[in-house]
């Protein structure tokens, strides 16, 4: 089958590790496959000498260029099917790909309610997917309730899958910590709705009443300057920034941490 992944984000985070897991998913189960992405974004990077690319989501919605490019693209593939992975990506890459008879199907991750206070929203999230699908029964839900009027049979659940080869036994990080040491890690994006000041709170009282616990922190995000501050005065955090070994990591941790606010069905 010829299928195409539309991601129009320029940032790297759950969603997009799982556009490129889907990517090479679909790719080694032998179907053809082709990628639409933000120019040089993460997705770009990590796909472009593995399979096709068209790194040409960019700017104003309904851009002509844009909208022209997606659609000599996708003739050129023959493409059978589009997954979506954001409004944007359905106002270009799905919007072309219904025009052409193209089926078109979005996937949900986040916990929330769906945009519904403007006309075209109904339009753009309930005319143009084919199918939608989200990460969980409670995504499920949250859709259905905010937007009423969209078809409870096209909305699907498909778990987010995890590839076993990579978190099977193997080489654990090495922390350069005390041999006693309870290493407790976070590892995600740092942003507030990870919970990352939670933690920053909590870790005060945590770090005084074990003296073996390390904290471990994986990642980047825009909220990082605002967490190191929070934790400038705590004791024993490490900061291991942005890190692709993240199975190692998870091996070597005693106790992860997961203080999100709210997640569709967090990779974590």
């Amino acid at each position: 089958m010829r299928i195409a992944l539309s991601s129009a984000s320029k940032q790297w985070a759950g969603e997009e590790m799982l556009t490129c897991t889907l990517a090479r998913g679909f790719l080694g189960r032998g179907h053809d496959v082709l990628v639409f992405c933000a120019p040089g974004s993460p997705i770009w990077k990590e796909l472009r000498n593995e399979l096709p690319v068209e790194p040409v989501l960019r700017g104003f919605d309904l851009n002509p260029v844009v909208l022209a490019q997606i659609f000599l693209a996708l003739r050129r593939h023959r493409t059978q099917a589009v997954f979506a992975n954001k409004g944007k990506d359905l106002r270009f890459t799905g919007l072309v790909a219904r025009l052409l008879g193209i089926p078109v199907i979005r996937r949900w991750e986040l916990d929330l309610p769906l945009p519904n206070d403007r006309p075209h929203h109904r339009l753009i999230y309930g005319s143009i997917p084919t199918r939608q699908v989200a990460v969980s029964e409670s995504v499920r839900q949250s859709m259905l309730t905010s937007a009423p009027w969209l078809r409870a049979d096209r909305v699907e659940v498909i778990y987010n899958g995890i590839d076993f080869a990579r978190f099977s036994a193997g080489e654990e990080a090495e922390f350069a910590l005390p041999r006693d040491a309870l290493a407790v890690g976070f590892v995600g994006r740092m942003e507030e709705r990870k919970g990352i000041f939670d933690l920053a709170t909590a870790w005060a009282s945590v770090s005084a009443e074990h003296a073996e616990a390390h904290l471990v922190v994986v990642g980047r995000g825009e909220s990082e300057a605002e967490f190191r501050s929070r934790l400038a005065a705590a004791p024993r955090v490490r900061w291991l920034g942005f890190r692709e070994d993240v199975p190692a990591i998870m091996r070597a941790l005693d106790l992860l941490v997961v203080p999100s606010h709210y997640e569709g069905f967090g990779l974590v």
